[in-house]
């Protein structure tokens, strides 16, 4: 079904994936209409010729246009140029203006201004600086505006695509995208897929023999396993993965490989006896890690601590806790772990204040601002995100504390250690003076990073560092001398067993045949724990995946709908929030929930930088602007990991019948251990067994341990 219409108005924009809901003034009837699909922003007046056809509005009578395929032209009505005008695409023209110059050249008003633009100096009221304002800013959008259509109709590529490109290089990104494709790649790899660019450049004439295409789509395989966890993969894997991706002669991709590894672009060992490589990047962090917490081993500490065994607050620990408590004076570098229960806590706080009192400067981080949060929470004292204790920069990897200038701290205590990547690990240690104590601690049973490396799993199984495990669990209950029923099924679950344990008022398990199925009883529990009283701040609803009928983008669409039945599909008033980005001005990290206090009226009219919305973030409230909103998501509904540091009254946990290879043993374990009163389990009782036996997650291939082994001796000094 083919349809046109002029922008009336973008009534919603998700910049992330492009998708759009339009206001159109239909190009025949002059009746509105609305169109959804993935669009990405659009200017008022501009006119879309479409494909697409109509669907079911999901949020109230009547239907839209769903697109499916467009194209843009430059508007051939006078209110459509006039809305052009208008959108604020062209820096100073105002409403006046834009009024003149469409009464006086009519439908010539676009074409005249193009040819020429002095045409300007004959409104009334534009003087010199106006004119000349007007002049750059409209030569600038129709160069912009040019090299977007191009990169969108030409290479296919989405709006925030084109953007990322011509802001990598506003002056010559076309230039760059001919010449020299795959370096404009390697700037923007976060933001682009790989096989689809490589596609558009083959596309467009490149070689598919190029040596530098065969080199980056070498790169691009190692890329793919670090984006499983893994900061190495093997030789033949990466070969034989690149060979079948480009299906040209083996010799070719042979010769490039060994290019890059007598260039030391790669590197390869032979580990235990297995052929591995690894990208440079990797090979240099997993060395210096290891490097540098030898150089704080070996290094005298600049404060010395003395150990008071009459303290009273001693007195409450438990025997294991006391004996984790000793670390940080008897050894530069320690790690403490264990599971739910354990005294994690306690054992932080007590630290602390007996740190403290020594007069020695410490500062407490974690991997999030959640962790963090809640570090602060349960300890009284300050705590930070990694980022935020180094230093941000407008360089995105650089920070103000480095091994240049570092912190100026006698002790760094890391909590929620099974959360750090191998990469903001190095970028840690080389951040501490070589004086410094570092103390390390979590639980190793978590899902380890998202990004790549395993260093807590990895330098407690080096055994080369101090390790103090606490043992005891302190929530055993007096009545009848048994664990809470979540942690006696997490830990059932670590040992490979779905634990046969009757529904009460800490667990429930309901078992379902499909999705659908699940979808139902999901609905059905919210609401039921909605009417007791059950606010969304102590109930939290965690899955695998963002995509599919129960990820995380429609279970927060459908728990929405439990909630605010009458609701728009975008963030308003009440919402269950998180923010996806740090943000350094606002002082927010990504992972952040909050709750929407206040929306402002006919926000959808204000320009980028006007405030729209007033969120709670933890105890402050956080003014967000336009373009500020498009960094926050629905978070009714949140993905495992981002679960990390946080702990729930009501944690419920679904399991859809697919994505089996984003859940394992370790991912559920994490998941029901942030329940503080209740943890409830949906899905195929079969699907779940099978993740129970999965061990995947700590599986990951890492060379730190090697590593820590080359630098380190072997201490056996474990701690239970």
């Amino acid at each position: 079904m083919n349809r046109s219409g002029i922008v009336k108005k973008v009534k919603w924009l998700d910049e992330k994936n492009d998708f759009t809901v339009i206001e159109m003034l239909d190009a025949h009837s002059n009746g509105l209409f609305t169109a959804v699909g993935k669009m990405g922003p659009q200017y008022l007046g501009h006119k879309l010729n479409m494909v697409g056809k109509e669907v079911a509005n999901p949020r109230g009578t009547g239907k839209n246009f769903e697109v499916h395929h467009y194209e843009v032209h430059q508007p051939d009505t006078l209110e459509g140029i006039y809305l052009l005008l208008c959108s604020g695409l062209f820096e100073g023209i105002s409403s006046r203006i834009a009024r003149y110059l469409v009464d006086t050249y009519q439908y010539d008003t676009l074409s005249l201004l193009k040819r020429d633009i002095n045409i300007l100096l004959s409104v009334p009221g534009v003087g010199v600086q106006t004119f000349l304002k007007i002049r750059d800013s409209y030569q600038d959008a129709d160069l912009r505006q040019q090299a977007m259509t191009r990169l969108r109709n030409d290479y296919k590529f989405t709006f925030s695509e084109s953007l990322a490109i011509l802001k990598s290089a506003p002056e010559d990104a076309m230039d760059i995208l001919t010449k020299s494709p795959y370096s404009l790649y390697r700037r923007l790899s976060n933001k682009l897929n790989f096989v689809l660019f490589d596609r558009a450049i083959i596309g467009h004439g490149w070689s598919e023999k190029d040596p530098v295409r065969i080199r980056e789509v070498l790169n691009h395989k190692l890329r793919s396993v670090s984006g499983e966890g893994h900061t190495l993969n093997s030789y033949a894997e990466i070969l034989n993965g690149a060979l079948e991706y480009l299906n040209i002669d083996r010799y070719l991709v042979e010769h490039e490989l060994q290019f890059m590894i007598e260039k030391r672009w790669l590197y390869i060992t032979d580990a235990n006896q297995r052929h591995l490589i690894q990208s440079q990047w990797f090979y240099a962090a997993e060395k210096e890690i290891a490097n540098r917490i030898r150089i704080l081993m070996e290094m005298p500490a600049e404060k010395q601590l003395l150990f008071n065994s009459n303290d009273m607050r001693l007195r409450k620990l438990k025997a294991s806790q006391l004996n984790a408590i000793k670390a940080p004076y008897s050894h530069k570098v320690s790690i403490i772990t264990g599971g739910p229960g354990t005294g994690k806590t306690t054992l932080l706080k007590t630290l602390l204040a007996l740190m403290e009192e020594q007069n020695l400067t410490v500062i407490s981080v974690a991997r999030t601002g959640k962790a963090a949060q809640r570090m602060r929470e349960v300890t009284g004292r300050d705590a930070v995100t990694i980022h935020r204790a180094l230093g941000p920069t407008e360089q995105p990897d650089e920070f103000v504390f480095n091994d240049i200038n570092p912190l100026k701290v006698d002790v760094v205590v890391v909590d929620e250690m099974s959360m750090l990547e191998t990469l903001i690990f190095r970028t840690l240690l080389r951040s501490m003076p070589s004086t410094a104590r570092l103390i390390m601690i979590g639980d190793v049973n978590q899902i380890p990073s998202v990004q790549p490396g395993a260093v807590f799993r990895d330098l407690i199984a080096s055994k080369t560092i101090p390790v103090y495990w606490l043992t005891e669990n302190l929530r055993i209950k007096k009545e009848n001398g048994q664990l809470p029923t979540p942690i006696r099924v997490a830990n059932g679950i670590l040992r490979g067993h779905l634990l046969d344990v009757p529904n009460d008022d800490e667990w429930s398990f309901f078992p379902t045949k499909k999705d659908a199925e699940t979808k139902e009883k999901l609905v059905e529990l919210v609401s039921e724990l909605s009417l007791m009283g059950v606010t969304q701040e102590e109930m939290q609803v965690f899955t695998p995946t963002n995509k599919g009928p129960l990820g995380v983008e429609r279970l927060n669409s459908i728990i929405k709908g439990c909630i605010h039945p009458h609701g728009k599909s975008h963030i308003e008033l009440g919402d269950k929030i998180m923010q996806t980005v740090n943000d350094y001005t606002l002082d927010i990290s990504n992972g952040d929930v909050g709750k929407v206090t206040s929306v402002f009226d006919n926000w959808e009219k204000a320009k980028r930088d006007s405030p729209v919305l007033v969120a709670k973030m933890g105890s402050r409230l956080i003014e967000y602007t336009k373009k500020d909103i498009y960094n926050l998501t629905l978070a009714y509904a949140i993905s495992g990991h981002k679960s990390q540091g946080s702990e729930y009254s009501h944690a419920i946990i679904v399991i859809p019948d697919h994505y089996f290879s984003l859940m394992d043993r370790f991912w559920l374990y994490t998941l029901i251990t942030r329940c503080k009163k209740k943890a409830y389990l949906f899905g195929n009782e079969n699907v779940i067994k099978k993740i129970v036996k999965s061990r995947r997650s700590h599986e990951r291939k890492t060379l730190l341990k090697e590593q820590m082994w080359r630098f380190l001796s072997i201490t056996n000094e474990v701690h239970k």
